[in-house]
């Protein structure tokens, strides 16, 4: 099932909300998840997932185009195979094991080769990838361009990211309505702004489809400072210990979502599920409610 993240406007937490909802689904629940993006630039998803060092990672694949890197891929052979370039680097890379992998992008490439290999290839990804994993989450740029477009309608689940300023979520409602149906709407920002609240009195309508994610100190160094891979890992250590904050459940709430919709069940509403979520439950979510392992994956993957 594809799952894509995008907001109306540029906004740097997109990146780091669907690494966060990827984290949670792969340790919590034990999906296998692949992650993706449409778009070339520097905050983007390689950053959060890897860290600094991804800069690094480009700089070699630039270096040495892809003679190392091709080996020993079935899912980048192919891809080759179908366009005669690598719109990704030669690789995927393992984030969690055996469960989360990330697709990093060939990031030599000008942005307009790309934007067409990727609208060109767009189908065969979005199949190979479902036949493998549970979820392909894809990061989507903000602007309208075609690839855009085609991601957001193709999948099941969409999260638009929305910041704490009323006339963005105005413009979703006006100019974007076609997506509310599959929709969550998910608003960050001061933990005290009474933001959501105030939303759900104008939009009635949508209130069971809105989140709220506080935008905490401690969320937004891990975002500037590239560690929301270790945010999400200290949280999980937190949790152990019944200090969980409310940002990892309803992350957790955000990835058990997709999950309800990938099995045809309904979204329901934050609150009404609260209990499921808090740091005082400490029933392992995986052995409830994770999905089956998906057959077919690649044995051959390299990883970092």
């Amino acid at each position: 099932m594809m799952l894509s993240f995008w907001s109306p406007i540029k906004n740097e937490f997109v990146s780091s909300l669907s690494v966060l909802t990827a984290f949670a689904g792969a340790t919590d629940f034990l999906c296998k998840i692949v992650m993706s993006e449409n778009y070339l630039g520097v905050d983007n998803l390689g950053r959060h997932l890897i860290g600094e060092s991804y800069n690094g990672l480009r700089r070699e694949y630039d270096r040495l185009q892809s003679g190392y890197y091709g080996r020993g891929d079935s899912f980048l052979r192919f891809l080759k195979s179908k366009t005669g370039r690598n719109i990704y680097m030669g690789r995927s890379l393992e984030i969690v094991r055996d469960h989360l992998y990330f697709l990093p992008l060939n990031q030599s490439l000008r942005s307009d080769i790309y934007e067409y290999g990727f609208e060109r290839e767009f189908h065969d990804i979005r199949e190979y990838c479902d036949a493998r994993f549970d979820f392909l989450f894809v990061n989507t740029e903000s602007f309208g361009n075609l690839s855009t477009k085609l991601v957001l309608e193709y999948s099941r689940m969409v999260v638009i990211c929305i910041p704490t300023a009323e006339w963005v979520i105005d413009l979703v409602m006006e100019k974007y309505a076609s997506l509310l149906p599959k929709a969550i709407l998910v608003f960050h920002g001061d933990p005290d702004s009474g933001f959501l609240r105030r939303m759900r009195r104008k939009y009635p309508a949508f209130r069971n489809k809105m989140l709220f994610i506080p935008f905490t100190k401690e969320l937004k160094e891990a975002v500037r400072e590239a560690r929301v891979i270790d945010f999400a890992e200290e949280e999980q250590r937190r949790r152990e210990e019944g200090a969980e904050s409310k940002v990892m459940q309803k992350i957790r709430y955000l990835a058990f979502s997709a999950m309800r919709v990938e099995k045809n069940s309904e979204v329901l509403r934050y609150e009404d599920m609260r209990g499921l979520f808090s740091g005082r439950n400490r029933d392992p979510f995986a052995k409830k409610y994770s999905l089956p392992d998906k057959t077919g994956m690649v044995a051959d993957r390299e990883t970092v």
